[in-house]
């Protein structure tokens, strides 16, 4: 191993300092077995002579260099009297500047090596190509992020220096566990380097697509994804071999090769995600069906014809190709193979060639996705499905092969599954929510649309708004003398109350006004904007426009006069039932409020009692103020649950729609 890729241990000590240093370090020489030792001068000069292994260095000019160096982990310098003031805040600069600790006296230093040793040993792979954004604050972000619980050592690819040969080095030191980050080319080639060995892969993803990340769950945001680390819950997977390498997604031939290929890093770049789908509708109209012989578990040859093979380990819901046995399970022992068969052209009623080459494949790929979100084999005659351990495949003529997201040459390919070859550091499989569990049974029984489930759901919040209305005006038409109802006895109860509580009403009341409301959504909606969470940002619209529609269109059906039982402090026009200001804070509080506990999940209880807080403050100061008697109140909470309930299921379908609910 290159001993440079130990982290590095920086000394230099006065020579007043230097034998109760090197007295020290004989008697941390177990520890720092882990360290490239880094010294200068004449210290360097005696522990050279002390039979200590390191890189030994002229100067301490030469020295304070490698205070920057990815590599370097610790310093220990005893200046003693030699060491001017300014040479030492020089080197407390560069040391803070590199986030490297620092030890002026052996206390110090003794503390500073006893939490290096008890903490987690971890390397990081990096790869400063992959993906978008500013790669020295995303290195920066990690290695503060990782450093509150493990000494880590960062290894950066370069042109001669690629994922696998550093991989291979950091296996060497016997670290804790490896860290990927970049693509999924780059976690791939870390974890070929892992197979078997039992030390843990983190991954921190930074690629275009980060398939192996979305099927093991683990999270895009590089934030979370290195708190998962932290947090070292891991999962035994399969793994497997082709071509003489790792493979821990999967292998396409033909139509997947052909669209990785034509998604240039130009197009990446500018496309992100996108782009796939985009040299996918290319492809479509250009791809050709071929021969195909495949020996699977040594069984006999078999011969067929295709436009696309996929062979996977692990897959996402949105890798579509890959869903022929309905999910691919990546701890099953077996690899998912799919086969996309030529299409009959020759029969009557059938779509013209040239048309069919690009819708067929279209409809397919839809029931493809419901059955991998149904975890059903899909039912088409198109597509071929089986489970293997061991398979081979030749073509005629050869077709190009995609490895994990790398093109690696042509078929044949041989491929052969290694059973629990891998541990990651991944979240728990979970059992479905209520939304998956909705969009799972529409997928089995009605239709592999989820769009049409979208719609669905909305239009069934709207009719179920409108049937709890229905109920709550029948329960109050008995209600026709407002002095002698419940109603009016709770108002005056709360008008008797103590003057000095009409600031705090006040307050509340402007807390449900439709401008306080508005503006709200705007900020919710530049926000998630921002973070690229577009869809989500329209459904807050589409929310708050919901809520408006229903109190606008149902306001005036009931024509209910506001209370008049005492001169108010406030006034507003308008009928009363339900209460509008209610049922928008309740829609916009609750919409926000979940979202919130989407971005803070260890926040969740405080955000949730804010909110209901928030809402039941917001009632109160409408009945205090007699701006609404309590059952307007009632029916404008019971119609805004109903609305909020419908646009956060709407929300988790999308959700479901884009990524794998497992």
């Amino acid at each position: 191993m290159d001993s440079g890729m130990k982290p590095e241990l920086l000394l230099w000590a006065a020579e007043t300092e230097q034998t109760a240093l090197l007295n020290w370090l004989q008697q941390q020489r177990g520890v720092l077995t882990h360290f490239q030792v880094v010294a200068a001068g004449s210290l360097a000069a005696r522990l050279e002579g002390a039979k200590w292994r390191g890189q030994w260095l002229v100067s301490q000019a030469e020295l304070a260099q490698r205070v920057g160096n990815p590599v370097a982990q610790m310093v220990i310098l005893l200046p003693g009297s030699e060491l001017e003031p300014e040479q030492l805040r020089e080197w407390v600069a560069r040391c803070e500047a590199a986030q490297v600790p620092l030890a002026l006296n052996l206390t110090t230093a003794q503390m500073l090596l006893r939490s290096w040793a008890g903490q987690r040993f971890g390397y990081l792979i990096f790869n400063p190509i992959s993906g978008q954004g500013d790669e020295t604050q995303q290195l920066a972000l990690i290695r503060q992020r990782l450093g509150v619980g493990m000494q880590l050592h960062v290894l950066l690819t370069q042109p001669d220096r690629d994922a696998k040969s550093l991989a291979e080095e950091a296996l060497a030191a016997q670290p804790d566990l490896i860290i990927a980050s970049g693509g999924d080319g780059t976690v791939s080639a870390v974890a070929g380097v892992l197979f078997g060995s039992g030390i843990p892969l983190g991954v921190i993803p930074r690629g275009t697509a980060n398939a192996f990340a979305a099927a093991l769950g683990i999270p895009n945001d590089l934030e979370k994804a290195c708190d998962l680390i932290l947090a070292g819950s891991t999962r035994v997977v399969d793994a497997a071999r082709c071509k003489g390498q790792p493979m821990i997604l999967l292998a396409g031939i033909g139509f997947e090769a052909e669209t990785v290929e034509r998604a240039s890093r130009e197009l990446k770049t500018r496309l992100g995600p996108l782009a796939y789908l985009v040299a996918g509708l290319q492809q479509l109209g250009e791809q050709e069906p071929f021969q195909v012989t495949m020996q699977v578990d040594g069984s006999e040859p078999e011969h067929l014809q295709a436009t696309a093979i996929t062979i996977a380990n692990a897959a996402p819901a949105t890798s579509v190709l890959a869903q022929g046995r309905g999910r691919v399970n990546p701890g099953d022992g077996r690899l998912d193979v799919t086969l996309v068969l030529k299409q009959d052209e020759s029969n009557p009623g059938k779509l013209p060639q040239v048309l069919a080459r690009r819708v067929q494949p279209l409809g397919d790929m839809v029931h493809l996705l419901g059955a991998s979100l149904a975890k059903q084999v899909p039912k088409l005659e198109g597509i071929l499905s089986f489970k293997a351990t061991h398979i081979r495949v030749e073509t005629s003529p050869p077709q190009k092969v995609v490895i994990d997201g790398e093109v690696v040459g042509t078929t044949p390919v041989e491929i052969e599954v290694i059973p629990a070859g891998l541990t990651v550091i991944a979240p728990p499989v979970r059992k479905p929510n209520s939304a998956e569990k909705i969009a799972i049974f529409w997928v089995k029984r009605v239709s592999p649309s989820l769009t049409m489930l979208t719609a669905t759901v909305g239009l069934g919040g709207i009719l179920g708004s409108a049937v709890a209305l229905w109920g709550l005006s029948k329960a109050l038409e008995g209600l026709q003398s407002p002095s002698q109802t419940i109603d009016a006895w709770i108002l005056r109860v709360l008008h008797r109350a103590s003057p000095w509580l009409d600031p705090l009403a006040l307050v509340g009341w402007a807390l449900g006004h439709p401008i306080g409301l508005v503006s709200l959504l705007v900020c919710g909606y530049a926000l998630l904007w921002s973070k690229q969470e577009k869809r989500t940002a329209w459904g807050l619209v589409v929310a708050g426009l919901g809520a408006a529609v229903i109190a606008g269109v149902l306001k005036p059906t009931f024509s209910r006069q506001r209370p008049d039982l005492w001169d108010p402090i406030l006034s507003e026009s308008g009928y009363s039932f339900p209460s509008g200001q209610v049922i928008g804070a309740t829609v916009i509080y609750g919409l926000l409020g979940y979202l919130l506990v989407k971005y803070w999940p260890e926040k969740r209880r405080w955000i949730r009692w804010s909110v209901l807080t928030i809402l039941l403050f917001v009632g109160l100061s409408r009945a205090y103020l007699g701006l609404n008697w309590p059952s307007d109140l009632l029916a404008g909470y019971s119609l805004g649950a109903l609305w909020l309930i419908s646009c956060i299921t709407v929300l988790r379908i999308q959700r479901i729609s884009q990524s794998d609910p497992s």
